[in-house]
């Protein structure tokens, strides 16, 4: 069960961004909670295929054809050359494949390299999946194909027939090209989240499948935005009381910040949870501390010298908090870093959002608010001290 439930989670983290949480219920049962899963039926399917790879020899007897299924997919049927009008099912062609090496297998996932499974394309154009195979895997397949080149080896997913193969060559150097009869490259990428997590050690069944509203609801998401928005006219008025053109220029660079956060966010399809709000909002506390410490800096460049041209400042201001600003963010990235490897569930999920935000703050503290202060100090009204804070 212990194996059930890491496969399971593996499969659901490489079908992307998700605070998920996988644990097991008594003897027989795994829950699974997938917040913000708009295809339900697709997650099921692919945590409950077993995902067993193999790959046998395909007796000399058959031959085989692939026709148009449905969805526009290409299903393979064997028939007995002796009698080519009658179609023989995939388990007999499977059960019925001659030993290698003592063993029915030529290839099972075990014989897969680490993340070696790509999702491309063949010679027509169609999605198809190139297999990578380790040390082991790689110098069986050679003997195999030296041995019955020119047969056919087929690519079985739970005794299911998937991809027929003409051996043409001696020799494949550990890669192998699944064309699939794939109908488009979201199919071809379910098959690559199947093998990359590997087989399920039993078969599995959805006992219970049920679809919650979200915890938090419209009054509590109206809420939260009139939180937000008020959060930010105060934090405007606070770096505008403390440091003036600067500290409006930086809450410009906050509200920048934000919008790139929640754009990378969605490009990776993140489902925004609590522990994910919550690394966000910490993330928004280190892009305001990076603008502090340059601000605070500036402040001390003014008082020191006041027939030093503004720009002088700002740079000098910026070179001399750069490596305090750096090396608090990186402390920060490198915890959200272990949080992501090790956490799963709700603390990936804030490990996620911490990291993201984090690296994001460094570069519009150092970067974007020093770009707008360049800006601005280059014209007549950003060469007057009165808008700065000495």
């Amino acid at each position: 069960m212990d194996d059930v439930a890491r496969i399971v989670s593996e499969r659901i983290n490489r079908l992307g961004v998700s605070e998920t949480d996988v644990r097991s219920q008594g003897n027989d049962r795994v829950v699974v909670e997938l917040p913000g899963v708009k295809d339900p039926e697709e997650a099921v399917r692919i945590l409950g295929t077993t995902a067993r790879m193999e790959f046998r020899k395909v007796p000399e007897k058959y031959e085989y054809d692939t026709n148009p299924g449905p969805g526009g997919r290409n299903v393979i049927t064997f028939k007995d050359k002796s009698a080519p009008d009658k179609l023989v099912p995939h388990q007999i062609v499977y059960y019925e494949a001659p030993e290698f090496n003592g063993d029915k297998n030529v290839l099972v996932g075990s014989h897969l390299g680490s993340n070696s499974v790509i999702v491309t394309f063949d010679q027509e154009n169609k999605p198809a999946i190139s297999l990578e195979l380790n040390r082991e895997g790689s110098a069986r397949f050679d003997a195999f194909a030296s041995e019955n080149q020119n047969k056919l080896i087929a690519m079985f997913l739970d005794r299911r027939c998937i991809d027929v193969r003409s051996l043409k060559e001696r020799h494949y150097g550990g890669k192998v090209l699944l064309t699939g009869g794939f109908a488009t490259p979201r199919e071809a990428k379910e098959l690559k989240i199947l093998l990359e997590a590997g087989a399920l050690p039993v078969p599995v069944d959805v006992v219970e499948q049920r679809t919650v509203s979200a915890t938090l609801g419209a009054d509590s998401v109206n809420q939260s935005r009139r939180a937000a928005v008020a959060g930010l006219i105060l934090i405007l008025l606070t770096m505008v009381a403390l440091y003036r053109m600067p500290g409006f220029l930086a809450t410009l660079a906050l509200i920048e910040y934000g919008m790139i956060v929640l754009a990378i966010m969605t490009v990776l399809e993140f489902t925004l949870t609590l522990p994910g709000i919550l690394g966000f909002i910490l993330s928004v506390g280190m892009a305001v501390d990076g603008n502090v410490i340059s601000f605070e800096r500036l402040k001390e460049e003014l008082r020191e010298s006041r027939a030093r041209p503004i720009a002088q400042c700002i740079r000098n201001s910026y070179e001399l908090s750069f490596d305090a600003i750096f090396d608090g963010n990186i402390t920060t990235i490198i915890s959200a870093a272990v949080l992501m490897a090790l956490g799963t569930g709700p603390i990936k999920g804030f490990g996620v959002t911490l990291f993201i935000g984090t690296w994001v703050s460094m570069v519009s503290a150092l970067y974007v608010t020093r770009t707008w202060q360049n800006l601005v100090a280059a014209t007549k009204i950003g060469q007057n001290r009165r808008w700065y804070r000495g």
